[in-house]
């Protein structure tokens, strides 16, 4: 080799020996044959490099990369080796001859996996970063869309205790004026049914209000009980004919019943629950028409119950038919102005569900609106365990635990009326020595009494062996105290008498 390639070469493996560990240069001839080898052979796996030995038996790894002497320079980077040592492996074109020079780079080559292992470790964090970016986003949506709805109901509610604050002021004051007209014309006979009718629609205007804003509380308070007894469906559905006939004539519209095909005899049904469903959509159907006809049909068969109100008022745009079912909320059209809390069409699908029926509407602006529920009606023969009940005792003797004076003396005025004898007392501790000391065949007991409350009367008189049925009268929408502390039944205040009377009977049977 000449004297000035070799210190070429010489002064590159220097310079390589700066930038690199361990260098090993290999002169080859071009048939890849060894002529010489400088620097640490050891470090790669090879004791010693013979002359001669050929390139392939020395780095087999380049077996398959280099079958001949290449024509200009080129590097193979991180080369692993028999002996696992990382090596830069470096081909030299000379004028005659070969060179291959290996330079250490497990340093490096550490380095560099290091620094991928960081650079990939930092995009997963920083995946993970944006899938939390994102995450808080969403719940940053979500938690305004809440503060949103929060704020939607603050302002219904609202709007609600405002409205009905008007909604009960008007009622009371007719209910107060026409009485005191009433007062002042006790002479003029013929004008006492007008005032007094007058009072009946303020009172029962206000009744139904006050109906619908226990159901709902009693609706949030999961509080709604079902209770299935026989049931004569001609009766209720005239009844609700009988409570609507007054209103509907002083709007001079047309009410219409539809019952022929109901039975005669009882059915099995919550006449409750169904007589409220009835009066709050027939109620809106009158409420809303000005002209025209409500037509109420109610068709039994195969112990289903279908009912059908349609009205020829306003009608309701698509776009509310599906919010006037939500609490306190109420249609846009025209007319929807008139008095109202927006509960009644709420408690009225809540209820329709709870008795297993499905509650529906069609309308059409200027055309009116129907709606339509099925429940089942068992024929209450056909079920088993109720047999029809008679009329009860007439003769019986009921207690009537009550500490307001007026509702005291109005109901034992309508139970006499009714052929009732009757016991009268103001406080649970009357009613527990009343109850004890005569013979009463059922007790009517005010749960919320000042002093010693219904409930606590009702334990009392339980634990000295009182069997007869008690039934609690209860305005509150937490009733199963009364029903726990021994109570037979409970009735909602204010109470109808009607329907007080059923259950009375109900137990006297």
């Amino acid at each position: 080799m000449a004297s000035a390639q070799m210190q070429e070469l010489q002064t590159h493996l220097y310079r390589e020996y700066v930038l690199a560990r361990y260098p090993l240069l290999i002169i080859l001839d071009r048939d890849l044959q060894t002529l010489e080898s400088k620097g640490n052979a050891s470090h790669y796996g090879m004791d010693t490099i013979e002359p001669g030995a050929h390139l392939y038996d020395i780095l087999p790894i380049l077996d398959q990369t280099m079958t001949e002497a290449p024509a200009e320079e080129f590097i193979l980077p991180f080369i692993e080796l028999q002996n696992g040592a990382i090596a830069d492996i470096h081909i030299l074109p000379l004028e005659k001859h070969v060179g291959v020079m290996l330079l250490d780079s497990s340093a490096e080559h550490r380095q560099r996996a290091a620094d991928q292992q960081l650079s990939n470790e930092l995009l997963l964090l920083k995946e993970s970063q944006n899938r939390l970016l994102n995450d808080l986003q969403l719940a940053k949506l979500e938690l305004e869309e809440k503060n949103h709805e929060l704020a939607e109901a603050g302002r219904a509610k609202s709007h609600f205790i405002a409205s009905m604050s008007h909604e009960f002021r008007t009622p009371l004051t007719s209910i107060l004026g026409y009485s005191q007209l009433l007062r002042d014309v006790t002479r003029e006979i013929d004008k006492a049914d007008i005032f007094l009718d007058a009072i009946d629609r303020g009172s029962q205007n206000l009744m139904l209000m006050i109906d619908n804003l226990l159901e709902q509380a009693s609706i949030e308070a999961g509080e709604i009980v079902i209770q299935h007894v026989p049931s004569s469906l001609r009766t209720l559905f005239r009844d609700i004919q009988e409570l609507f006939e007054p209103l509907t004539l002083r709007k001079d519209i047309d009410l219409v019943f539809r019952t022929e095909t109901l039975p005669q005899h009882d059915v099995y049904t919550d006449p409750i629950r169904l007589r409220q469903i009835v009066v709050n959509l027939a109620g809106n159907a009158v409420k809303f028409t000005d002209e025209g006809s409500v037509t109420v049909e109610a068709i039994w068969n195969d112990d289903l119950l279908d009912v059908r109100i349609r009205d020829t008022g306003p009608g309701i745009p698509e776009k509310d038919q599906q919010r006037i079912f939500s609490p306190f909320k109420r249609s846009q059209l025209k007319g929807a102005t008139k008095k109202g809390a927006g509960l009644g069409l709420a408690i009225s699908r809540y209820l329709t569900e709870r008795l297993d029926g499905v509650l529906s509407l069609e309308s059409a602006p200027g055309v009116g609106t129907t709606f339509q529920f099925s429940i089942p009606a068992v024929a209450a023969k056909e079920v088993p365990g109720f047999e029809k009940r008679g009329k009860g005792k007439k003769a019986a003797t009921i207690l009537i635990v009550e500490d307001d004076e007026d509702i005291r003396a109005l109901m034992d005025l309508n139970l006499q009326h009714r052929g009732y004898k009757t016991l009268l007392s103001s406080s649970g501790s009357e009613a527990i020595d009343a109850a004890l000391g005569n013979d009463v065949d059922l007790v009517l007991m005010d749960i919320n009494m000042p002093g010693m409350s219904g409930d606590v009367a009702a334990r009392k008189l339980r634990d000295a062996e009182f069997a007869k049925p008690i039934i609690a009268l209860t305005a509150s929408i937490f009733r199963e105290e009364a029903i726990a502390s021994g109570c037979s039944d409970y009735v909602k205040k204010p109470a109808d008498m009607d329907q007080l009377v059923d259950k009375i009977e109900t137990h006297l049977s």
